[in-house]
């Protein structure tokens, strides 16, 4: 019985071919109906050991797998089937297939998980590895050392898409429409690192973009001041619902615009006292720029 409670299964059948003996040769002597009963108890519980030993042991979560190792348990069926006994074969070939297909489906499970949490997923499968008889690990080891490559391919070709996603943003309005659909797919699918560092490249270039509107006006460039003025309208419609601070770079620029036109405005209002014409014309063209 402390043979069965601890797995040691081979002991357990030869203790029981031992008392099984035993009593075959003390039958005229021994008659004992507790003796009997308790030896029965012991014969049957061992016949059920197969099935109670897939019952008990759950090798459905990989996570498990250090608490109860299966390639402890694996071990002891492996020895015990070697002696020829066909249920702990059984047993054997039963948990090495429950294992394989908990692996397979750990495995499928990386593929579908957000992109952000792949690489801990890859961690807690090579961790389990630990766990498993060489064989299986193995077999497994080359497919998660492929998957982790394919992953590290796929994160780079993201990220290679988004650097090149803000060559063109000076340029090109609709690069920046692009960084809208980016930033729409990276929070959609939970790539929260991607999303960091679009939300990090975006704030950047609108802070150059402030800085240079006001170098434009302290230059009166105001043409120069309102085509940088779109582009960050054209940011706030693409990527404000996933970059709140965008609306404060707005605010802020359009407080300076406010103030550049309150000075064209003054200046226009001392229109007989300005004895410059060139100041004239370039505070209308300024004010027509703005409408």
């Amino acid at each position: 019985e402390a043979f069965m409670d601890a797995d040691s299964f081979s002991e357990a059948e030869h203790g029981m071919e031992t008392l099984s003996k035993v009593q075959r040769e003390l039958a005229g002597y021994c008659i004992s109906s507790d003796v009997t009963k308790k030896s029965d108890e012991l014969r049957e519980s061992l016949y059920q050991i197969v099935t109670k030993i897939l019952e008990r042991s759950d090798f459905e979560d990989v996570n498990k797998y250090s608490i109860n190792p299966p390639k402890d348990l694996l071990a002891k069926l492996k020895k015990v089937a070697s002696h020829g006994s066909a249920r702990f074969t059984q047993a054997h070939n039963s948990m090495v297939g429950k294992i394989r297909q908990t692996f397979s489906v750990a495995i499928d499970q990386v593929h579908k998980a957000p992109l952000n949490e792949r690489s801990l997923k890859i961690r807690s499968l090579n961790y389990a590895l630990c766990f498993l008889p060489k064989d299986l690990q193995t077999q497994f080891k080359l497919q998660i050392d492929e998957l982790s490559k394919l992953i590290i391919d796929e994160e780079t070709a993201y990220r290679q898409d988004l650097e090149r996603s803000f060559t063109f943003v000076n340029e090109d309005e609709h690069a920046i429409t692009r960084l809208g659909v980016l930033a729409e797919k990276y929070s959609k699918h939970d790539m929260h690192d991607l999303l960091k560092t679009l939300r990090e490249q975006c704030l950047k270039q609108l802070h150059m973009y402030r800085m240079n509107i006001q170098k434009f006006f302290d230059e009166q460039n105001v043409q120069s001041a309102i085509d940088t003025i779109k582009k960050i309208l054209k940011y706030e419609e693409s990527v404000g619902n996933y970059i709140s601070e965008i609306k404060e770079v707005s605010n802020n620029v359009r407080d300076l615009t406010i103030k550049k036109i309150s000075n064209c405005c003054d200046t226009l209002g001392n229109l007989y006292s300005i004895e410059q014409i060139q100041v004239i014309e370039k505070t209308f063209s300024d004010m027509f720029s703005f409408s």
